[in-house]
């Protein structure tokens, strides 16, 4: 665990990242599966203290421009009739929405999903809550996002319950992505890095961690973990630590929504699958299926579907 003091502030956690991840890049970390060394990669530009980023392998999104509208008109219109079929909130889809503006993106799947998984995850845990439009995530005072690209996942949390604490963990090269994602949509924050399990992060609403030093989760107090489509792409003895971590949150109530493929052969050969994921029969399963919504994606051109590279299971689980 690293003794240095932890990084305060959009600007200086970004200058951090850039420095240690992109200007003296010494190499990949034991927790970098052969997905990411090969794979996808993150490239990113610092000019007059402004950071330009680019990436391919953890999200998709596009620049919201004229051209761009038209051009996924066709995708637009079938997503939103995604938030119809399974029944989203109208004011989760609104956080969403105003997200997707914030940070000048046109609408795609990667954000639709993100907000369909909320809405269901909100829903089960609230399902005392008769009116579908009160959902809130009411008894969750600390989310955890593992491996979420472009930080949307964790925008939508903190935009649908802005008192929540968010902890945005990453590869430290794509956590930048994260940050400044982050700082589109809560400037206003004042976020920390945590490096230290020494120091405290329970005045910080806002919290990122490098994947590199992943052990500080179980350092702190956390109610809901979320991973979307990254425990895929990790060597399965770091989805054990990731387990271990959440496992050993001090949190009376600690709940962990897991959606990926069933099995994936990363490009060394490791196969990782889900149903080999470290989970217990003690646990309490609340969902278990094959996602609904994440099996095909929309396209903008006939046949207006393709169908993901295999098939996609959600779980959510009470430790």
């Amino acid at each position: 665990m690293s003794g240095q003091n932890s990084v305060i502030g959009y600007q200086s956690i970004l200058d951090y990242l850039y420095s240690k991840y992109y200007q003296n890049f010494s190499g990949y970390s034991s927790v970098t599966s052969s997905h990411w060394r090969q794979d996808g990669w993150q490239q990113v530009n610092r000019q007059d203290g402004e950071y330009f980023e680019h990436g391919i392998g953890f999200g998709s999104y596009e620049k919201r421009n004229v051209l761009n509208r038209l051009k996924v008109l066709p995708r637009t219109l079938l997503l939103t009739h995604l938030f119809q079929k399974y029944s989203c909130p109208d004011h989760l889809i609104q956080s969403g929405l105003d997200l997707v503006r914030r940070n000048q993106w046109v609408l795609s799947f990667d954000s639709v999903k993100q907000i369909l998984s909320l809405g269901l995850i909100s829903k089960v845990l609230n399902s005392s809550v008769s009116d579908v439009e009160e959902i809130r995530l009411k008894s969750i005072d600390c989310a955890c996002i593992i491996g979420d690209g472009y930080g949307f996942f964790s925008g939508l949390v903190k935009h649908f319950k802005p008192d929540i604490q968010t902890i945005c963990v990453n590869l430290g090269r794509t956590l930048l992505f994260d940050v400044l994602s982050m700082g589109k949509t809560f400037p206003d924050e004042t976020p920390i890095l945590l490096l230290n399990g020494n120091d405290s992060a329970s005045e910080y609403n806002l919290i990122f961690i490098e994947a590199e030093n992943c052990e500080l989760l179980k350092t702190l107090r956390i109610n809901l973990f979320v991973n979307i489509a990254s425990m895929q792409e990790m060597n399965p003895p770091v989805i054990e630590k990731y387990f271990d971590y959440m496992r050993a949150s001090s949190a009376k109530l600690r709940y962990f929504y897991c959606c990926n493929r069933l099995s994936k052969h990363l490009p060394d050969g490791t196969l990782v699958e889900f149903m080999q994921y470290p989970w217990k029969k003690e646990d309490i399963v609340l969902i278990d299926e094959i996602c609904p919504w994440y099996q095909k994606y929309p396209i903008s051109t006939p046949p207006f579907w393709q169908a993901f590279d295999g098939v996609i299971q959600h779980r959510l689980i009470k430790f």
